[in-house]
């Protein structure tokens, strides 16, 4: 399945003299209240939504740069997923932290996606989300209010480094 990994923190390696200048002017233009680090995220994973649908892209996942994964976790994801949410257009995968795949009964919802560290897409969401583009709420909220408050598929395969426990 196609992959895509966001970058959202200003990386002198990967050559990104750009976005010295983008991110702050998107910030600008849109009067976004938000941060530089989280603009240029939602900036990032609307490019990935976009070449999903520029490509036909069908489906894919996303990761942010600080994802750390469980062993096997595609099979794993890909099983719960066609037994669970066979039809469901946005599956929030992180939250290892709270939960535990090994210990679910049934897959479960969640009532806010909180971090958008790894997901699955179809095409049908990435056209929602770039019909619905905002600067001034971080990518997750944006997500959140896309999917209309609603409860959320989650299989937890996922976790931000930021946030596992030494």
């Amino acid at each position: 399945m196609y992959t895509y990994i966001v970058h959202y923190s200003k990386n002198k390696e990967l050559g990104n003299e750009l976005e010295d200048i983008f991110v702050p002017w998107m910030k600008y233009i849109t009067k976004s209240n938000q941060e530089l680090a989280m603009v240029s995220c939602n900036i990032k994973h609307f490019e990935a939504l976009k070449h999903m649908v520029d490509n036909d892209i069908e489906e894919a996942f996303i990761f942010e740069d600080d994802v750390v994964l469980i062993k096997d976790w595609e099979n794993i994801f890909m099983k719960n997923k066609n037994n669970y949410f066979p039809n469901e257009d946005y599956i929030k995968m992180g939250c290892l932290h709270k939960y535990n795949i090994n210990n679910f009964k049934d897959m479960v919802r969640v009532g806010n996606n909180g971090g958008t560290e790894a997901q699955y897409v179809t095409k049908k969401f990435a056209q929602l989300m770039l019909k619905n583009i905002r600067m001034d709420n971080t990518i997750d909220l944006i997500h959140h209010g896309c999917l209309r408050s609603g409860s959320i598929p989650f299989i937890p395969v996922a976790t931000q480094t930021s946030i596992i426990k030494r």
